[in-house]
């Protein structure tokens, strides 16, 4: 099963879309070209990772992240409630995004709660009241687009925390968004080592990934020589700095309280797109290679 759907970006040249997965993350650490398959207009990953994390008032964000998205249309009567059941296409997943579309005008899908409205989302089930703010609506349609972690995901505690990590950074809470991104790729990094390392049979590797069960230690001291030993591809000094760099901050705020450091959203977003570009080092580079042994 794939870790991510279909993403799809529009060459800037000459306006096709094309799929911007799995492979594309492929070719970019092991350092192929990258290019629309139309026209052949190279592209830059880094530049298209900036356009998603800004392109965020439809949820694309959620994208990176292994998370679906879907749309369907529905009918409204004006002052009758209707009933959303997304049950059947996110199944045992979990809803993370949604928008209301009113197709013409008068009638506004408002959802319905109780006493304490709820956020995040606690159900694939949401009740709707068609608004009638013109006073002449009749039955109106209303496209409802949606995005959704898939129920494979779910136990995946590297994702949620990567999930965790982008919705903070999306709602302002920087210093939350630092302490779930780096956490998120500590349990992803330790998973790849676990399952890596015992494939090599190589008795120094392990006994350099067991003197110190540091996230320092074993992604800047065991990491490069794993990487080295097995002709893995690296993983890139550019991405390595802002590893570095959020870690950094990220052990102020958990060991001091709290961090000095000022932060932009700008920066911040420039350090996530580090720190999820070595999460998919470790989702697809090892696991691609061994599965082809």
């Amino acid at each position: 099963m794939n870790f991510s759907p279909n993403v799809f970006h529009m060459c800037k040249k000459c306006g096709k879309k094309y799929d911007f997965q799995e492979g594309i993350f492929h070719k970019f650490f092991y350092g192929d070209r990258l290019g629309c398959s139309y026209c052949l207009n190279d592209f830059d990953v880094y530049k298209e990772m900036i356009h998603a994390f800004n392109y965020y008032s439809l949820g694309q964000h959620y994208s990176l992240i292994g998370c679906r998205s879907n749309s369907k249309q529905i009918d409204l009567t004006p002052g009758r409630p209707y009933e959303l059941d997304l049950t059947d296409d996110i199944g045992k997943g979990k809803l993370v995004y949604i928008n209301y579309t009113p197709l013409g005008m008068g009638v506004l899908p408002i959802e319905i709660h109780g006493n304490s409205p709820r956020k995040p989302f606690g159900s694939n089930q949401i009740t709707l009241y068609p608004a009638d703010f013109m006073g002449e609506a009749a039955i109106a349609k209303a496209t409802v687009y949606y995005w959704y972690v898939p129920d494979h995901l779910i136990n995946d505690i590297s994702v949620m925390l990567m999930l965790d990590a982008f919705e903070r950074y999306y709602e302002g809470s920087f210093k939350h968004s630092i302490v779930s991104a780096q956490s998120s790729l500590e349990v992803s990094l330790s998973t790849f080592l676990k399952d890596t390392i015992p494939k090599t049979s190589n008795t120094k590797i392990d006994k350099l990934y067991k003197e110190k069960n540091t996230f320092n230690h074993r992604y800047n001291k065991v990491l490069p020589k794993l990487i080295e030993l097995l002709q893995f591809p690296e993983i890139g000094g550019s991405i390595n700095k802002k590893v570095n760099e959020l870690r950094a901050i990220r052990n102020e705020i958990i060991h001091e309280g709290d961090s000095a450091t000022e932060l932009d959203e700008g920066t911040l977003r420039d350090m996530l797109i580090g720190i999820f570009l070595a999460f998919k080092y470790f989702k697809l580079i090892g696991k691609s290679n061994f599965e082809h042994e």
